[in-house]
């Protein structure tokens, strides 16, 4: 997006057309989102360390056999497997071989998944189980079996963490004007470490401070840097000794 923007500019420094303009930057000003994992969508938020994948189903508690005793007037057990539920979400209880799909949901303070007409508080709905979470998951059934074999799966949404390597160094400040500052050497290294991630702040004379957007150099074209406040978009263009400077002020409307 910043491409289009910089390619508008200097493509049409003279007639540049505010509503045009206005189109781009308003792509460009989108509020970023965190979970958006589209690169292309312009709510796409890069250099992230950590990000949430998209759901996946996740055995959340492995098939196990858990033995019941009288409790209630019921068969109760209490599961040694903890995890956190979140209300609202889908469960697929595997009770005994058999699958049932649960919604946890809030009851006077506490989770339940499965039956709640086993403790009378609702329409018997057909599982054979009622799970309750107080400081530990407890499971009751009506079922007179002593052992039942139980397994509990959802859908989790994965953190891919990614290697630091891959993530920008920090941030670098710019003096003004760098470019007529730094021999060609320097400008060269600042090119190729912004488009390896490294993040430069250019630092102005009057105490405001701008954000380096793009910065590209060619043999055969020399040098691009673009940066940006809230109200202005600079860019500068050249080779040491011939320099050119043009900016655009923002109509925020």
């Amino acid at each position: 997006m910043t491409d289009k923007i910089i390619n508008y500019i200097s493509e049409t420094p003279e007639n540049t057309n505010p509503a045009v303009l206005h189109t781009l930057l308003g792509d460009l000003n989108k509020q970023s989102d965190w979970n958006q994992n589209d690169k292309t969508q312009p709510d796409y938020v890069k250099n992230r360390p950590f990000y949430t994948g998209d759901l996946v189903e996740t055995e959340i508690v492995p098939q196990i056999t858990v033995t019941f005793s009288e409790m209630a007037g019921m068969m109760g057990s209490t599961l040694l497997e903890s995890f956190d539920a979140v209300e609202g979400q889908t469960y697929t209880i595997s009770w005994d071989g058999t699958d049932y799909v649960c919604t946890c949901i809030l009851y006077n303070g506490g989770q339940f998944f499965g039956n709640l007409g086993v403790f009378g508080f609702g329409d018997d709905t057909g599982e054979p189980f009622t799970f309750v979470h107080g400081e530990m998951w407890e499971v009751y059934t009506t079922e007179s079996e002593t052992e039942h074999v139980i397994g509990i799966t959802g859908n989790v949404a994965p953190i891919a963490k990614i290697d630091k390597k891959y993530l920008p160094k920090f941030s670098e400040v710019l003096p003004e004007p760098f470019w007529e500052k730094y021999p060609k050497e320097k400008l060269i290294e600042i090119c190729q470490e912004f488009n390896n991630g490294k993040v430069f702040i250019y630092s102005m004379a009057n105490g405001g401070a701008s954000l380096l957007l793009y910065a590209f150099y060619y043999d055969t074209v020399g040098f691009r840097f673009v940066f940006t406040d809230i109200s202005e978009m600079t860019m500068v263009q050249g080779s040491p000794g011939n320099w050119t400077k043009s900016s655009f002020t923002y109509s925020w409307t």
